[in-house]
């Protein structure tokens, strides 16, 4: 994907005046362009679902349905951890290590409703908190990246298999290095070690 006719001083100036080219040249060296996308994360799904009907699944059309309004070809969402990444909430499907409940997570509707419209859809996860119990060790919470983070990432898929949601496309970490919370404060995140992630990786090929 390449621009042409770009202009960085009319673009701050005026943005919605100045023009764009995009080029798609299938032949080009670099990457590729996969289509454009949508994130669902912080609860926002919930509002979606709140809607009455025919109302919502006009906006579901209006999202997903191919050659149509928005035609989402990728979505994103957040794998719940019960606590505050944003302006909301996105609920876990496990509070507690030896409980699970898959129809608490609005997140599967939503890719299951999308998927109905658009079969190939790309579905992308990815874990931007985890519940208080992941990777406690002698009553101390360790870090982020853990056997419990992978067990609990492992569960989270299984239950979207199991509500018709679906397999998940990709499944990544934080997707952010640093944190802002509700009064501004910021917070540096720590990235996945290698083995960690590697050890994801053979997990999730099992």
């Amino acid at each position: 994907l390449a621009s042409t006719g770009w202009e960085k001083a009319c673009y701050i100036r005026r943005p919605k005046d100045c023009p764009i080219t995009a080029v798609l040249d299938s032949s080009a060296q670099g990457l590729r362009f996969d289509g454009h996308g949508a994130v669902s994360g912080r609860g926002t799904s919930r509002y979606l679902f709140d809607y009455a009907e025919p109302m919502r699944s006009e906006i579901l059309d209006l999202l997903f349905a191919p050659n149509y309004a928005a035609s989402i070809q990728v979505l994103k969402v957040e794998i719940g951890g019960d606590a505050q990444t944003g302006f909301g909430v996105e609920p876990s499907h496990r509070r507690i290590s030896n409980e699970t409940s898959c129809d608490r997570v609005r997140t599967f509707w939503l890719i299951r409703e999308a998927r109905q419209r658009n079969p190939d859809l790309v579905v992308l996860a990815s874990a931007w908190a985890f519940p208080a119990w992941v990777g406690v060790e002698n009553a101390s919470q360790t870090s982020f990246y853990n056997d419990d983070a992978i067990d609990y990432i492992l569960s989270w898929i299984r239950c979207a298999n199991e509500t018709g949601a679906g397999n998940i496309d990709y499944i990544g970490s934080r997707p952010r290095r640093v944190t802002m919370d509700l009064l501004g404060r910021s917070e540096a995140l720590e990235s996945p070690p290698l083995t960690w992630t590697v050890a994801l990786q053979n997990a999730l090929v099992a």
